[in-house]
């Protein structure tokens, strides 16, 4: 049955004889969220995992996993988690407190942009309950706008700690599926795409890309399809903010080009320095680290695109196999007893695609590899740049920086809505997603 269908299907029925649906807030890909209202009056957000997931002991198991994780966490920035059960029919269901306000991919569509002294405050909020989830061990792997919450009264909430990985050992039978990368394509740090081991450096990189993706009004890389970001995401280093923002405050795009290093090595080495910077940028003062770093760096800092190695690229097809494995597909070969349905025509010309792909990278190594050998002195790249990144940095020295600059872009500045991605950047709806609303890959 259709999850939406039968999610809408519950509205009206009583879980344990206590909480009654009232309302659907939205589907996910892992479970449907609904205002519960319990025998004694109070209103709770109800999160349940669908029937189809709720066969797989690994889904159920990350399910829970969000419970443990946000009650270890205890941070007034993280939703709240009050009570773990499972319905009649046997899926699981969270009760959460229940928000109000709107996501921040809603909020900044509704507005037109989010202000610069609201930007700066945001991340000030999400850096501060990153450092708390990182003292405790726990990585969130999926900052992005619409798991952003923005309270009436202008708070922030963290939510969707579904996919957190949480080092302690007690989840260390917890696993994907095989090589698979968790996140949202254009938010996560080259590593996490390529599914190898992560820190809560990739917590950093969202949160630089969801900065990007306010301010330059697009995403770090965009292609014509999910697919092709995934290999750009793995491939090629980030472009600088000024060259694709270019009424971007210079300052701000220390921050945002730091977080952004394609070298996890050369970001923020945690969340409470990069906090630091962002509170240094609210005080219209240089931020610290940032341009510490640009000042006496130079070219040690990696700012010149590499050349990307056969690993690499054999990293990235792998790792966009597995992705796709779960992007792809519907919930159902998730649970136990089905099997996954056979490679269709257009799942064979994506494949030939990312082969041609892969091989012209390959060969432009063997090229350059020839032409170093040869003494050619010229610097090759095997990343290909988006257009607009060509535009050289500014060269031109900070200016202070306040939430009432002029420097700062304008939301009025252009039409574009930054809560909305291009057309061709479709839904990832089978990611476990969720909020007091709908879903969206933003």
């Amino acid at each position: 049955m259709d999850p939406d269908l039968f999610a809408q299907r519950r509205v009206g029925t009583t879980l344990r004889g206590k909480w009654r649906l009232e309302k659907l807030l939205g589907v996910g890909g892992m479970a449907a969220v609904y205002v519960g209202v319990h025998t004694i009056g109070r209103r709770q957000a109800i999160k349940i995992l669908h029937p189809e997931i709720a066969r797989s002991r690994e889904l159920r198991a990350r399910f829970e996993q969000e419970a443990r994780a946000v009650n270890r966490l205890k941070h007034t920035g993280a939703v709240e988690i009050r009570d773990i059960d499972v319905t009649e029919d046997g899926e699981p269901f969270l009760v959460m407190e229940l928000l109000e306000g709107e996501s921040l991919a809603e909020r900044a569509a509704r507005l037109g942009g989010i202000e610069a002294g609201e930007l700066l405050r945001l991340s000030d909020e999400l850096l501060d309950v990153l450092a708390a989830a990182h003292a405790q061990g726990i990585i969130h792997r999926d900052i992005k706008l619409d798991n952003l919450f923005v309270l009436t009264d202008g708070r922030l909430k963290v939510l969707d700690f579904g996919i957190a990985r949480v080092r302690d050992g007690v989840q260390s039978d917890l696993r994907t599926r095989t090589g698979a990368a968790l996140g949202t394509v254009p938010y996560m740090a080259p590593e996490q795409v390529m599914g190898v081991d992560v820190d809560a450096r990739v917590d950093l990189f969202a949160v630089g890309a969801t900065m990007f993706r306010l301010v330059a009004r697009r995403h770090v890389h965009e292609a014509e399809t999910e697919a092709m970001v995934l290999i750009k995401m793995a491939t090629e280093p980030a472009p600088k903010l000024a060259s694709v923002a270019p009424g971007a405050p210079p300052r701000l795009c220390l921050v945002v080009d730091r977080a952004l290093r394609f070298q996890r090595e050369q970001r923020y080495p945690d969340a409470i320095t990069m906090q630091r910077d962002v509170q240094a940028l609210r005080a219209g003062m240089d931020p610290p680290y940032a341009a510490a770093l640009a000042s006496g760096g130079g070219a040690t800092l990696g700012d010149a695109r590499t050349v990307a190695s056969p690993a690499v690229a054999h990293a990235a097809l792998h790792a966009l196999h597995a992705a796709s494995a779960v992007t792809a597909a519907p919930p159902a070969p998730f649970a136990a007893g089905t099997s996954p349905s056979p490679r269709t025509r257009e799942d064979e010309k994506l494949l030939a695609v990312v082969i041609v792909t892969l091989a012209a990278m390959l060969l432009l190594v063997v090229v350059v590899a020839l032409v170093r050998r040869g003494g050619g002195s010229a610097e090759t790249s095997a990343s290909a740049a988006p257009t607009s990144a060509s535009a050289a940095p500014t060269s031109d020295p900070p200016s202070a920086v306040g939430p009432g600059d002029p420097s700062w872009p304008s939301p009025a500045a252009t039409g574009a809505k930054p809560g909305r991605g291009p057309k061709h950047h479709k839904k990832n709806k089978h990611k476990h997603k969720h909020k007091h609303g709908g879903e969206d890959d933003d």
